[in-house]
Formats: C-alpha cells, structure tokens, sequence
C-alpha cells in the first residue's frame, strides 16, 4: 500500500510537471519548442508507464480486500467466547446511587424522545393533552469540574480520564406576591387625575 502512495505521489509530480510546461508556453503566447515537445514527450511516456504500475498495485490491493471479506470463519462461534468475554473483557459500570457520578440523571433531548415514544405507543396519549399536575421544585444537572483529559501520544501509555462531577441543582418555585405600598404623595398626585 506504501507503494501505491509513492507511485501516485510521482504521477502527481509529473503531471504538475507537464502543466508547467504548457503553462509557459501559453503565458508567452506561443506553442511548445522542439526541446519542450521533447520533454513533455518523456514525462507523458514516464506517466503512461506509472499508470500502468498503479494498476497492477490496485488490482493487487483489490484482490488482498475481496479475499479478506470472503474468508470462510474456521470454526463455529459458541457461548464460551461469550462466557470468556463476560470473565475477561472490559467492563464498564454506572453508579446511580453516588449523585456526583451522575445519579439518575436523563439528558433532556432523551427525555423528549421518551415522552414522544410514550405518545406513540399509547392510544390514549395520543388522543388526551398530556399535562404535569404538580411540581414545586425544577431541577438541573450541572457539571462542577473533575474531568481531565490529555492529549494522547503514540507509542506511549495512556492514563484514564477522571470522572466528571455533576451536582443537582433545584429550585424550589413558590408564588411570588407583589404588594403596592402607597405613600402619601401618590393619592395626592392622582386625585386630581379621577
């Protein structure tokens, strides 16, 4: 595959090449000498065998992608690579009980999918107007920091990236009243206005 890159890379060159030859001669109003028409002769002879080799290295590559999809599995897959990956593979885990790992938490655009879910598969969602009836208290999720990251290197060690730290934020909502206090000047002045 190197070798294809490379041979490309040369054709490339070489057509740049021969595009700087007619761009000359075209900048000076005039068509190619003899010793141009030469040259542009033996970069176009010297591209017409690259391509050819091109060819040869992409059928080459060709047949090596076709021969890897169509080889037959050698054995029959069964649950012990299951159970072997169950004992020995990765794992990852949520904590729900620790509300700095995130707790319950539900991302609102998945909250929106699950309601309009909801609405799809119940008749009755669909034909009654689906309202809150009660909630005294808004909550949101804000991260407060923890995580690190790095850039990674090739060809050296990568540690882990530290958790994220979510708190919850609530806002308890209570009516608000707003009474008029009323001073002496304010009847005074809108009086004569009655």
């Amino acid at each position: 595959m190197k070798k294809l890159l490379e041979l490309r890379q040369q054709k490339a060159d070489l057509t740049h090449q021969m595009r700087s030859l007619l761009i000359q001669a075209e900048d000076e109003k005039r068509s190619l000498n003899a010793d141009e028409a030469k040259q542009f002769d033996e970069l176009r002879n010297q591209s017409d065998t690259l391509n050819t080799e091109i060819a040869r290295y992409e059928s080459l590559a060709d047949e090596e992608r076709s021969q890897a999809r169509t080889q037959p599995t050698s054995k029959k897959l069964s649950n012990d690579e299951l159970r072997h990956y169950v004992l020995t593979g990765e794992t990852r885990a949520l904590s729900t009980g620790v509300p700095s790992e995130g707790g319950y938490t539900v991302i609102p655009e998945l909250n929106k999918q699950i309601m309009q879910q909801l609405t799809d598969e119940s008749v009755m969602r669909r034909i009654c107007s689906v309202k809150t009836t009660r909630s005294n208290e808004y909550k949101q999720l804000v991260s407060v920091g923890g995580v690190a990251v790095a850039h990674g290197e090739e060809g050296k060690a990568r540690g882990e990236t530290a958790t994220p730290k979510m708190e919850e934020v609530s806002i308890k909502l209570f009516p608000i009243y707003a009474y008029c206090r009323l001073t002496a000047r304010q009847p005074e002045r809108t009086f004569p206005e009655l």
